[in-house]
């Protein structure tokens, strides 16, 4: 049994950003299904812990618009630590 692959959209606000982006990235490149799964309003490391658990559990990919630094920062440092990938969709282009 193959087991279906899934997307974790997290972010610090409502996240409509985040998953608008990574609908448009499934729909042009990926034939198989991947079930999206959005996390809003995050507001404490407590809330990324038992996201990070459960996508490591599963196997999963993290995009995220998270901006309040420290949770950004504790998001990177465990989701590295865990062999996550989690992908920051909002802070690149910040930066500029």
């Amino acid at each position: 049994m193959h087991k279906r692959k899934i997307v974790y959209i997290v972010s610090d606000s409502v996240g409509e950003t985040a998953e608008l982006m990574v609908k448009a990235v499934l729909t042009q490149f990926h034939k198989e299904e991947i079930e999206i799964q959005s996390v809003s309003y995050v507001e404490n490391t407590k809330d990324l812990q038992d996201i990070i658990k459960v996508a490591r559990y599963n196997d999963s990919i993290i995009a995220y618009t998270i901006v309040i630094p420290s949770l950004k920062h504790y998001l990177d440092q465990r989701a590295k630590e865990q062999g996550i990938i989690a992908i920051d969709l909002m802070n690149p282009l910040m930066r500029i």
